[in-house]
C-alpha cells in the first residue's frame, strides 16, 4: 500500500512540475508578424463606409454617398458626390497587429476624422474594419465593397 501511495505521489508531483515548467508565455520574439501575403489589399473594389463611430457618436450617415478607392501605389481617392479628394493609404504589418494608415488632408471635416493611424480588426475582401483609441474614446470604422 505504501508503495502505491508513493508511486501516486511521485506521479502527481511529476505532472504538477511539468505543467508549471511547460507553461509558456509568448514573448515578442515568438510573435510572427503578418506577412504581405496575409494582407488583403483593398484595391480590387470601391468601398463605402457602412459604420463609423467617433467619440461615442454614430457618424455613419455623414459619409453616405462617399466612395473610397484604394488605388495601387498607396493612392486614395474619395468621391464625395460633389468632388474627388485624394490622399494616401498603406497597410503596415506590425508585431502585434496590422496598421492601416489613412492620410487625407485638405478635405471636409468628416474625411479629416478618418485621417488616422488605425489598427486593423478585420481585413478581408468583404470587409475592412478598423479601430483607433482617441483620448479615451474608441473610434471604429467599417468599409464594405460598393
Amino acid at each position: 500500500m505504501r508503495a502505491l501511495f508513493t508511486s501516486i505521489f511521485v506521479t502527481a508531483c511529476f505532472l504538477i512540475a511539468c505543467s508549471i515548467g511547460c507553461r509558456h508565455e509568448p514573448f515578442v520574439d515568438d510573435v510572427v508578424p503578418v506577412s504581405q501575403s496575409d494582407t488583403t489589399t483593398p484595391t480590387q473594389n470601391n468601398w463605402v463606409v457602412s459604420y463609423f463611430m467617433h467619440n461615442d457618436t454614430l457618424m455613419t450617415k455623414h459619409l453616405n454617398g462617399y466612395t473610397f478607392s484604394f488605388k495601387p501605389n498607396s493612392v486614395l481617392e474619395v468621391n464625395t458626390g460633389v468632388n474627388i479628394v485624394t490622399g494616401t493609404w498603406r497597410i503596415i504589418p506590425d508585431v502585434h497587429n496590422q496598421q492601416f494608415i489613412l492620410t487625407i488632408t485638405g478635405a471636409d471635416d468628416m474625411l479629416e476624422m478618418l485621417d488616422e493611424e488605425w489598427e486593423v480588426v478585420i481585413n478581408t475582401s468583404a470587409q475592412i474594419q478598423l479601430k483607433h483609441d482617441h483620448t479615451g474614446h474608441q473610434m471604429l470604422v467599417t468599409f464594405e465593397p460598393k
